[in-house]
């Protein structure tokens, strides 16, 4: 009896410390659930306060978020424009592609903690032209390795682009 009585002592110690660590780790969770949904809405309030557009690739998958306004800016609704590096690749005019290719490709074969950041003209959903500044930043793991995602905006810069141009004449 003794022992019997012993073990179920240390059962109901068990489980009164367990039902504590459960308590404590639904805790954790719930905090951590609530700075997740915080950061999550203060991102999407800065994105959608900002006249940029943004995106976001994940290299490995080549898949991209466009942000709404980045779609907007192209003359795109939700929903109209691919998640893909194609996408965003295809629309490059002829003249600038070669160059922004291999301005993308120095920047994410460069080890330094430099910014992509080049102009370009992007084809809009009609077919007509308008200059963007992207910029943005790789992304790599703590040993320096290849970069798995990169990170950036653009912005219409096609008036600044045209005054630029009527100053050259």
């Amino acid at each position: 009896d003794y022992e019997i009585s012993e073990l179920a002592d240390a059962c109901n110690l068990m489980a009164k410390q367990l039902t504590v660590a459960n308590r404590t780790l639904e805790d954790k969770v719930r905090r951590r659930t609530n700075e997740l949904q915080t950061s999550k809405e203060r991102f999407e309030l800065a994105v959608s306060g900002s006249a940029a557009g943004i995106w976001d690739w994940d290299i490995e998958t080549n898949r991209v978020f466009f942000s709404d306004r980045f779609k907007e800016l192209l003359g795109f609704k939700p929903g109209e424009f691919d998640d893909t590096f194609e996408a965003w690749e295809s629309r490059l005019h002829p003249d600038e592609r070669d160059g922004v290719i291999d301005n993308l490709q120095r920047h994410l074969d460069d080890q330094r903690d430099q910014m992509f950041d080049v102009e370009y003209r992007l084809q809009l959903r009609d077919g007509h032209y308008r200059w963007f500044h992207a910029r943005g930043k790789a992304f790599r793991g703590d040993n320096g390795a290849a970069p798995t995602r990169m990170a950036g905006s653009i912005t219409d810069i096609n008036s600044r682009k045209q005054y630029e141009d009527k100053l050259k004449h």
